[in-house]
């Protein structure tokens, strides 16, 4: 496999510090590498791919499950954690290799709510059948009225008009994500814009219960006869993420050199939305390798009622 990795050390230096700061750009190239990885903050960690043939984003992550097969030619999947353990399970050849989104949940207040505060009888909008389970083991005790919508941008439909267009409800609150969630909030054009707020972080809440890290969207890898070549792959994915997250010339160099269309039609946000949810990490970027945060994986996955990991499914 073809390999081509240009490495620009820039060393800064403090003025009046002993302490001294060193940032990794990468140029990394891979030949039929095969990358998918869903719109919004996991794409975020792949901001300098945007020119690499090999990959590409999809806004629905069951076109991407789908892609989880032996036939697969995407060697590399990013995916909700628990969507992706679950094709595992099912068979599909891949193993669970870093964490990098750890909990982008919020739960957003719609305005309509009178006393401004969650409680029996509010009417409630989550989505997916994880978000569901999260929302149910932090506010248990509460009996709200709960609807389930399939995605985050069915939810972020919700939040803009305070209502389930679907079942034509009015919604107090919603639980759904960023950076669609910003996204939303500062619409001028939408019915709820100036009443709708955050009215939870749903990270603080988990931690404050658990003691843990929320867990989301992880990379996995092919298992096949070239798992070997990862390696290099990861630290680049590392070192890209680092950057992303720390290097504000280094987003700006890429955000300014392609068409705001063009960003964002592959990462699903636009370049102010980008450089705003980075500047404060409300999409909790990161990178972990799964295996080392196996713990905070398996008690997660008990609040769903799932069983724990076995550690065959990791990439070691």
């Amino acid at each position: 496999m073809k390999k081509i990795i240009t490495l620009l050390i820039v060393l800064l230096v403090l003025c009046g510090c002993k302490q001294e700061e060193l940032h990794v750009i990468v140029d990394y190239e891979y030949s039929n590498m095969g990358i998918i990885v869903p719109t919004g903050a996991p794409a975020l960690a792949f901001l300098n791919s945007i020119d690499d043939p090999t990959f590409e984003t999809n806004s629905n992550p069951k076109n991407i499950v789908a892609m989880m097969n032996s036939n697969s030619d995407k060697r590399i999947i990013v995916l909700d954690t628990v969507t992706g353990i679950n094709a595992i399970k099912k068979g599909a050849p891949y193993k669970l290799a870093f964490n990098i989104t750890f909990g982008n949940y919020y739960l957003a207040a719609t305005g309509n709510d009178d006393n401004v505060s969650l409680d029996d009888n509010d009417n409630v909008v989550v989505f997916g059948d994880t978000g569901s389970s999260l929302f149910d083991y932090l506010f248990e005790g509460i009996k709200v009225n709960k609807e389930i919508v399939p995605s985050v941008s069915d939810a972020a439909k919700c939040l803009a008009m305070g209502k389930n267009l679907e079942s034509d409800n009015i919604v107090d609150y919603v639980l759904v994500a960023e950076p669609v969630l910003s996204s939303t909030l500062n619409n001028k054009e939408l019915p709820t814009y100036g009443k709708s707020y955050v009215y939870a972080d749903i990270q603080d809440l988990y931690r404050e219960k658990t003691n843990k890290e929320l867990i989301q969207a992880s990379i996995f890898i092919k298992d096949d006869n070239y798992i070997q070549d990862f390696n290099d792959y990861l630290y680049y994915m590392e070192t890209n993420i680092d950057n992303v997250l720390n290097n504000n010339t280094y987003v700006e160099d890429i955000l300014k050199n392609h068409d705001n269309e063009v960003i964002k039609n592959t990462f699903g946000l636009s370049k102010e939305m980008i450089t705003n949810v980075l500047k404060t990490n409300s999409i909790n970027l990161g990178f972990k390798k799964a295996i080392d945060n196996k713990d905070n994986i398996d008690y997660f996955l008990s609040i769903l009622n799932m069983e724990g990991t076995n550690e065959e499914i990791y990439y070691q």
